[in-house]
């Protein structure tokens, strides 16, 4: 995106939203401009077409009805930055995938599971009626 120019503030897309369209192109420090710029940067990596009308509207709306966003154009930078990130799986995860068919690791598989069930128990407050008793 960088080398591409799209974060210069020269571009046309930020253009009241994040500068003033004015020759001298000054930032605007207040106002919901940044919080549309991350939404909007959100839905390009993210390469997803939910809410893009609504983001538009509400750029329209809380900024200036002169932001150029369009649904088009949205959609072009999605396919121009859209980066497919790899797939990371969880060791533990790996761990149960390669052993469950090997009974050497059993013992392994119940320390797993003995885990997660403790995490799910020390969640829970217990109530103790007698913490507040007198003591003798």
């Amino acid at each position: 995106m960088d080398e591409a120019d799209f974060f210069r503030r020269n571009k046309s897309h930020w253009h009241h939203v994040l500068v003033q369209p004015n020759a001298k192109l000054n930032m605007i420090t207040k106002g919901p401009g940044s919080e549309r710029c991350i939404e909007l940067i959100k839905m390009i990596f993210l390469n997803s077409s939910d809410g893009v009308r609504e983001l538009i509207k509400r750029t329209k709306e809380d900024i200036s009805n002169e932001v150029d966003w369009n649904e088009t154009l949205i959609s072009n930078w999605r396919k121009e930055f859209h980066v497919e990130l790899p797939k990371v799986d969880l060791i533990d995860e790996q761990i149960k995938e390669s052993s469950e068919s090997d009974d050497s690791f059993a013992e392994v598989r119940d320390l797993l599971d003995s885990s997660e069930e403790d995490e799910e128990e020390s969640d829970e407050i217990e109530d103790d009626e007698d913490i507040f008793k007198e003591t003798e």
